[in-house]
């Protein structure tokens, strides 16, 4: 826009914008009044009185839209000259933005969730609308003859971010038509079809945006010379964890597809599906017997798992704290992020918006589709490290060729990432050809930081790459696994057999389509955390929306649409405001945000926790871009929040926070994983020791139980039977009839009879389960405890007769219903 455009601008809207918005005032008057008019039941006393208030309203429009037609310069001098007056400025402005904050929470209120009163805001929800809008209108005009009028002639030149927010607003709106016309990324999908994102709330914006203004206020009224920017940001910090971490370990843990209900003896919430099996590794790995069950390409969030297991102790209750007090960080690293390609009140409002997004995801787990900081599952762990290679471009790119440590640190922690999820790694030649494009494809320090980059995400790959090729014959293992055994056969397989028997395309090109279809699917998904309602809604009513339905057809709430496509404007610009500040900087986070969603159009997977990694990037934008609208509409410069954005922290070589003292401590972590593979000794043998035997024969000595301790010996001679020492894992005793996430006939499903089920750990390969059919409650089986197990192996499950828990109780389980031991047992 050149100083022409935008000084004919300014002389349509001096003559033209009361005329505009009397005229609108009295369309929605009429409105209003229609619509007061068709509301069920017989006219009364009351309508008239309602109907009354849009009718007066409507009057005085049209009179002074006839008025201001003859004097159309008198409003704005009133407006002048009150705004020369101090003291009734500040009342008419704080009047005006009141009054529109206090009608847009009225108006918009969920009828549902009113109860008895929803009748009676019914009828009076088209006045609120209407004084909603007015307001609206005489805040806008207020703002604009109270301006100086001055057109910033450097900013117009900065074409640059302009034309930046415009390519990403046409590239939301070329998804959006060919979605509506071709129905991709809407309606049913695949196997691995998730649910939408995590939703963020009106009232949690709100609020959030209250706080930042509060805290940019408050913020203007510190010395600063005494507390530097970073003191500040660390503060700041501080504050989000604080904050984060409360909040979410206040919130009860509910069933959902990776969580059980909670049960005897511990009475805690056991992870389930992939989490459990995790977990189960991670116990494997500090028994001694490595990565067994197929997790290869997730070794450093087993491990992450393991280090939490050693920290916890046996407590899962703690494991889960402690998981919870280190992903708190989340909001934290948000903060800086925000606040490195845009300002700190950006930064402030993205961080307690994320804070809010995971509490929404802790609060509705068990009716969406998501993985959490109270579950044991890779995404969260993931998202985390994806921030913190985000935060090591973004140094390395404001200041190229400062620090050769920025790039090396980067690609070290992108490597890392990538041996949580591989997925990760695809966001690196993403993150390499912007760098080459932007900085220079002829400068000979641009292909020096790039190769670094590149070797250093390499090298935290190499000692787990070592490992493979001494457990497995094959360095590459961990990606073959994934990409041949998940991906081609549980996924492309079984879509190509459907193209197979249908009329579609054949063979690979038949995987063309479900992709594209994916892929939309993907980018509908990680957009529609962003609010696409004018209602407030609760989280319960928000995960009701047409949208979260699996085969959602596209259709929304009323005015939805509308909402939706702010919500994408605001997201455009603040990628302009913080292109504008940083230049090509922020392109960051949308590489990350679309490589990482091309990673999962390739697996066929998309939407729920498939997104969970980089579901921050579109809100971090938001934020981004309702700050700068919030800025200028208030008229509150972003440096309030201490002069700069910049963090001041000097940097040496000898700190521990360095660059590559950091390279140095990454490095060390992907280390970790070979190191426990190849080295932990193993703590269960075939043989059960001795000493274990005696005590286990002085426990049958002293017990009641219905067979003897030489019962067992001969016992264990016999055909399928069993006896062994091993760790007793998710302990739950469930009584008849009911049971746990798994499928019938299994040892936590609905068994008939009482009993007692565990997970097991022993010498063997693979971990099995265990059933102990008991009729009393079992009141002491710590989780992670050794037992030493008898029984019967069976096709579902151990069919034990007896469980050992080795400790300083002793205490001893057996069956009460058999005399004999003789495998199969009889079913209770």
């Amino acid at each position: 826009m050149d100083m022409k455009i935008y000084e004919n601008l300014r002389k349509m809207g001096e003559q033209w914008l009361i005329a505009v918005f009397l005229l609108f005032s009295l369309f929605e008057a009429i409105l209003a009044a229609l619509s007061i008019l068709g509301l069920p039941g017989a006219i009364s006393v009351n309508r008239v009185l309602l109907f009354s208030i849009p009718a007066l309203i409507g009057g005085a429009a049209l009179y002074l839209i006839i008025w201001n037609k003859k004097h159309h310069d008198r409003i704005p001098a009133w407006i002048r000259n009150i705004n020369t007056l101090p003291g009734i400025r500040r009342i008419a402005i704080f009047s005006l933005w009141l009054g529109a904050f206090i009608f847009w929470a009225a108006a918009f209120l969920p009828v549902s969730d009113l109860g008895r009163w929803g009748a009676i805001y019914v009828r009076f929800q088209p006045i609120l609308l209407l004084a909603f809008l007015l307001f609206v209108q005489m805040l806008t005009v207020w703002l604009f003859f109270t301006s100086d009028g001055h057109f910033d002639r450097q900013s117009s030149n900065d074409r640059q971010a302009f034309i930046a927010g415009i390519i990403l607003a046409v590239f939301f709106t070329v998804v959006i038509v060919i979605i509506y016309f071709t129905g991709w990324g809407i309606g049913i999908g695949t196997q691995y079809w998730g649910k939408v994102g995590v939703p963020i709330l009106h009232w949690q914006i709100g609020l959030s945006l209250v706080i930042m203004l509060l805290g940019t206020y408050l913020a203007g009224k510190i010395r600063r010379q005494f507390i530097q920017n970073w003191q500040f940001d660390l503060i700041v910090f501080v504050v989000l964890w604080a904050g984060a971490f409360l909040v979410w370990q206040a919130i009860p843990t509910d069933i959902s597809r990776f969580t059980t209900r909670i049960y005897p003896p511990n009475y805690v919430s056991y992870p389930y599906s992939d989490a459990g099996d995790y977990v189960l590794s991670a116990e494997s790995i500090l028994l001694g017997n490595g990565f067994q069950f197929g997790f290869i390409d997730k070794s450093v969030h087993l491990t992450f798992l393991a280090m939490l297991r050693l920290m916890a102790g046996a407590d899962f209750g703690k494991m889960i704290l402690l998981q919870v007090a280190l992903l708190a960080v989340i909001p934290g690293l948000i903060y800086l992020i925000t606040s490195r390609i845009s300002n700190r009140p950006s930064g402030v409002l993205a961080g307690l918006v994320v804070l809010f997004m995971q509490s929404n995801s802790l609060s509705a787990i068990n009716r969406i589709q998501v993985s959490n900081v109270k579950m044991m599952m890779s995404e969260p762990l993931t998202g985390l490290i994806l921030m913190l290679v985000c935060l090591a471009v973004v140094s390395w790119w404001r200041k190229p060729g400062a620090n050769w440590g920025y790039p090396a640190l980067a690609g070290a922690l992108l490597g890392l990432a990538g041996l949580v999820r591989l997925n990760a790694l695809v966001i690196a030649p993403f993150i390499g050809g912007i760098w080459l494009i932007s900085f220079g494809l002829r400068k000979r320090q641009t292909w020096i930081a790039l190769l670094i980059f590149t070797v250093f995400c390499i090298l935290p790959l190499v000692p787990w790459m070592a490992r493979n090729q001494i457990k497995l014959g094959d360095p590459l293992a961990f990606i073959t696994s994934k990409t041949s055994g998940v991906i081609m056969k549980n996924r492309f397989k079984p879509v190509m057999n459907d193209q197979m028997e249908g009329a579609g395309e054949k063979g690979i090109s038949g995987l063309i389509q479900p992709m594209i279809h994916t892929g939309m699917h993907n980018l509908v998904a990680v957009s529609l955390v962003l609010p696409a309602s004018w209602t407030h809604n609760g989280l319960d009513n928000t995960i009701r929306q047409p949208y979260w339905d699996l085969e959602w057809d596209g259709k929304f709430t009323p005015g939805g649409q509308v909402i939706f496509g702010l919500s994408l404007l605001l997201v455009a610009a603040g990628f302009s405001a913080s292109w504008r500040k940083k230049r090509v900087i922020p392109l960051v986070l949308l590489m990350i945000l679309f490589a990482y969603l091309l990673s999962n159009t390739y697996s066929l997977v998309s939407g729920g926790r498939y997104i969970v990694p980089v579901d921050w990037v579109l809100p971090v934008f938001y934020c981004i871009g309702l700050t700068e609208i919030a800025s200028k509409l208030l008229k509150i410069s972003a440096n309030r929040f201490l002069v700069g954005t910049e963090n001041t922290q000097i940097e040496r070589s000898g700190n521990w926070y360095s660059p590559k003292t950091l390279v140095i401590i990454v490095l060390l972590a992907a280390c970790l994983p070979a190191g426990l593979s190849l080295f932990m000794p193993k703590k269960f043998a075939q043989a059960i020791p001795n000493a274990d035997l005696k005590v286990l024969q002085t426990a049958f000595t002293a017990s009641n139980a219905p067979f003897t301790f030489a019962d067992i010996e001969n016992f264990a001679k016999t055909d399928g039977a069993e006896v062994l020492r091993g760790r007793a894992m998710f302990p739950r005793w469930m009584q008849s009839g009911i049971g746990d996430t798994e499928g019938p006939g299994t040892a936590f499903s609905a068994l008939p009879f009482d009993h007692l089920s565990f997970s097991m750990l022993s010498h063997l390969d693979d971990p099995f389960n265990v059933v102990l059919p008991i009729n009393e409650q079992v009141d002491f089986l710590p989780n992670a405890s050794d037992v030493i197990v008898v029984g019967c192996k069976g096709e579902a499950f151990f069919d034990a007769a007896a469980v050992f828990v080795l400790s300083s109780e002793n205490i001893l389980y057996t069956r009460p219903d058999i005399n004999q031991l003789a495998c199969p047992f009889p079913q209770p």
